[in-house]
């Protein structure tokens, strides 16, 4: 994942170890010089990443491979770990809400059936699973259950958290947990989707790298009503403050397109 800080002056790349077990880079924007390695010597990479809204914390969703997942947080500006959380899900994805008030965090959880030898994989259940947790405490404030795993959303006024993966995209009310969208996708892939910060539109891309992908949909903010759709292979995709632009990344190539 690569994520902005809320003013839009640094950007966080999120990967496996390279040398000197880094995880995260940090960049200055404006002159694209490194600002900051990010390094942990345990296990693991750094599978999701996000900034705060109030740009005090980069948070970092790491799997361990001896031990529970992490949630660390970092402070901007010292880059040191702050706080830390542990959970139960293999982590996919993170997003926090825009008030900054909540996390949630995307994942599946291995369940081990009544019976079964603790160290059996026969019969494990794995559970597509949201977790969201109250920032600053920690504290957890819901669990849903979902059949999508993929990348996470909040919509702007914080009431909807979407996210796309696996062959379905899914949208729950965030304060109850109650699902208000369930579609499925069976030719899809890699699926990515995200709610223009002036919640006009719901934007939903896939790629499968053969290019035959399902291309992009521009939605409603509701995901009613279908605006426009753009074929072809779009991996991620990424919306402008303003709501104005849309760029769409593909292999070897970004196209930026007006929203009207």
């Amino acid at each position: 994942p690569i994520h902005y800080s809320p003013d839009g002056r640094l950007l966080v790349a999120c990967g496996s170890k390279a040398v000197g077990n880094v995880v995260m880079q940090i960049w200055n924007t404006s002159s694209g010089s490194l600002v900051k390695d990010i390094a942990d010597d345990g296990s693991g990479g750094c599978d999701a990443a996000a900034f705060t809204p109030d740009g005090r914390f980069l948070l970092r969703g790491v799997n361990r491979v001896v031990r529970p997942s992490e949630l660390i947080a970092y402070a901007v500006g010292t880059w040191v770990p702050e706080w830390s959380v542990t959970s139960k899900l293999a982590l996919k994805s993170l997003a926090v809400s825009p008030d900054g008030k909540q996390v949630a965090l995307a994942g599946v959880l291995t369940v081990v059936p009544p019976g079964d030898p603790p160290h059996s994989a026969a019969g494990l259940i794995r559970e597509r699973t949201i977790d969201i947790l109250a920032l600053p405490g920690r504290t957890p404030v819901r669990t849903i259950k979902s059949e999508a795993m993929g990348p996470l959303a909040w919509s702007p006024d914080g009431t909807r958290l979407a996210l796309a993966g696996e062959l379905y995209v899914e949208a729950f009310v965030a304060q109850s947990g109650q699902r208000i969208l369930h579609e499925p996708l069976p030719g899809a892939a890699t699926l990515h989707a995200r709610y223009s910060p002036d919640g006009r539109y719901f934007i939903e891309c896939d790629t499968n790298g053969r290019g035959t992908g399902l291309g992009v949909s521009i939605w409603d903010g509701q995901r009613q009503k279908l605006l426009q759709h753009i074929p072809g292979d779009t991996a991620n995709l990424t919306i402008s403050r303003d709501s104005k632009l849309l760029a769409l990344g593909r292999m070897n190539q970004v196209t930026v397109w007006e929203l009207k």
